[in-house]
């Protein structure tokens, strides 16, 4: 599970970046995702490093923490991760789950 969007990677826009996202610290108060991104899909399945933190663009928050929601359903914790990036509105041309 991850998805795609748009993004200025090292001052190279990239179409189509790869974001995988796992749960870093979550509470009943607080859920703290940690986001690695690549390029592409096709440099993640290729075996590719994920872009150093440095290569992001200035503003681009890859430890999103959003408050736990306590109502919202999932079958397992990174789905409900994606859950929170998504209805947070802070990539609106993603693509999800692929």
């Amino acid at each position: 599970m991850a998805f795609t969007t748009p993004l200025t990677i090292n001052g190279e826009q990239q179409p189509a970046a790869y974001i995988r996202a796992s749960i870093r610290l979550s509470n009943p108060q607080r859920t703290v995702v940690q986001l690695e991104v690549w390029t592409s899909q096709a440099s993640r399945q290729a075996g590719g490093q994920p872009v150093p933190h440095s290569w992001l663009p200035g503003g681009f928050n890859d430890t999103p923490q959003f408050t736990t929601d306590l109502e919202l359903q999932s079958n397992n914790p990174i789905e409900y991760g994606y859950m929170l990036l998504e209805q947070s509105g802070q990539f609106p041309e993603a693509t999800w789950n692929v």
